[in-house]
């Protein structure tokens, strides 16, 4: 028997958790989740990923107790914190931005609405904000978006953040989007983002989530003509998580979607991404890296379509994986559906180890076993680091990324 998740919460806490403004909205999101099978591996979608632990937790809403705020002090133009899930409104909003409360709209229907944990965000998010970028801003620094949560120690606790993004016509602007957290928990976050004609957005998303932790973490974008997004996605924490970007491109739009995800313990990490070439001329470049090791499991399924009439389309995709170890496993699923016939598209997807005679040979150099395969690794992850936009970011992460393969030899990155 098919059982939804609605039989596992208390409709109590469930209910805490709406947004007034949208109640009538979210009373037919409610029933629709209401009436979905909770996903299980016989759905194509998850058959990879099991969701049992889920089923097993116990959940609670989060502390009203404010998680400590990071402490790193990265030049930026704005920084908002969202603390247990709670948007902490900044005293000071520079000029050509703007955030205010997300208006209740009718939404368009899209395919995430078939989507389980996305819809449960539609029918139980708290509050939704809207973040725009004016016509023709040009930041020098990036704007943040902290999301700090502190969880439970026993149950789970469930939290879920919404926020809209507009960049207007001709703006160019870089965001990074942070998450941290302790204990255990539940976080369902979505960002929708709407850019505009020749506008240009570079979107860092890092996920140094608790390794209690469950997140689900979307992110639907329209990508407007003659416009660009750069996405890089960094995951390194959470017991379960599953990114999901699903983006749509218009005329001589283009596209940059790069993941990194490094895996240890028995964590799961799961990428399901889908870029629909709706109109001509676009161009789009997925690169997906993952690491497994210990008893973890990395799954990519990476859908590209290209519709009957985006002729001239330029598509590439590529899934490259390392596993480490007896126990560790990697699913890996290029697709393309292609319905245009002058099109340049291709993917390919490796799985492997760590090349044997690479390891000889930086062994008879000096390096021991263990740091000869932590440099193996760190050259594995370095290229698409080096990616990110974010200079200071940049090696941040460089050095985080070392810290967790233990390359001592590697030392400080300046």
């Amino acid at each position: 028997m098919v059982t939804s998740l609605a039989s596992f919460f208390p409709v109590a806490l469930l209910k805490a958790q709406a947004c007034s403004p949208w109640r009538s909205l979210q009373q037919q999101d409610q029933l629709a989740w209401a009436s979905m099978p909770f996903p299980t591996l016989r759905d194509e979608d998850w058959k990879y990923f099991d969701l049992r632990p889920l089923q097993e937790a116990m959940y609670t809403l989060p502390s009203s107790i404010q998680a400590p705020l990071s402490s790193q002090v990265e030049p930026t133009v704005l920084r908002l914190y969202w603390n247990q899930g709670q948007l902490q409104p900044p005293i000071i909003i520079p000029k050509g931005i703007t955030l205010r409360p997300l208006a209740p709209v009718v939404r368009s229907s899209s395919r995430l609405d078939q989507d389980y944990f996305f819809r449960m965000n539609q029918a139980f998010f708290p509050e939704a904000y809207e973040l725009r970028v004016q016509k023709n801003f040009q930041g020098k620094e990036p704007i943040y978006l902290e999301n700090i949560l502190e969880g439970s120690t026993q149950n789970v606790a469930l939290a879920f953040s919404r926020l809209h993004i507009v960049v207007e016509s001709g703006a160019e602007v870089q965001i990074v989007e942070r998450f941290n957290g302790s204990g255990r928990y539940h976080f369902i976050s979505v960002v929708t983002v709407e850019i505009e004609k020749e506008a240009r957005m570079n979107f860092e998303r890092l996920h140094f989530d608790s390794s209690e932790s469950f997140h689900f973490s979307y992110l639907q974008a329209k990508v407007g003509r003659e416009s660009y997004l750069g996405v890089r996605t960094v995951g390194l924490g959470s017991r379960l998580r599953r990114d999901i970007p699903d983006i749509c491109l218009d005329e001589a739009a283009s596209l940059g979607l790069d993941g990194l995800c490094l895996l240890t313990d028995e964590q799961v990490g799961d990428t399901h991404s889908f870029i629909h070439h709706a109109h001509p001329r676009a161009q789009s470049r997925q690169l997906h890296k993952c690491i497994a090791q210990d008893h973890s499991k990395g799954i990519f399924n990476g859908q590209i379509l290209v519709a009957l009439n985006a002729q001239q389309t330029d598509a590439q995709q590529q899934s490259r994986n390392l596993i480490l170890g007896d126990h560790a496993s990697i699913d890996t699923k290029p697709q393309l559906e292609i319905y245009a016939d002058d099109v340049k598209c291709a993917h390919g997807a490796t799985i492997g180890q760590l090349d044997p005679d690479e390891l000889f040979y930086l062994q008879s150099r000096g390096f021991s076993e263990s740091a000869a395969k932590g440099l193996l690794l760190f050259a594995f992850a370095s290229d698409l680091l080096e990616r990110i936009q974010v200079p200071t970011l940049q090696r941040v992460l460089k050095q985080e990324i070392i810290n967790r393969l233990h390359v001592g030899s590697l030392g400080e990155l300046s």
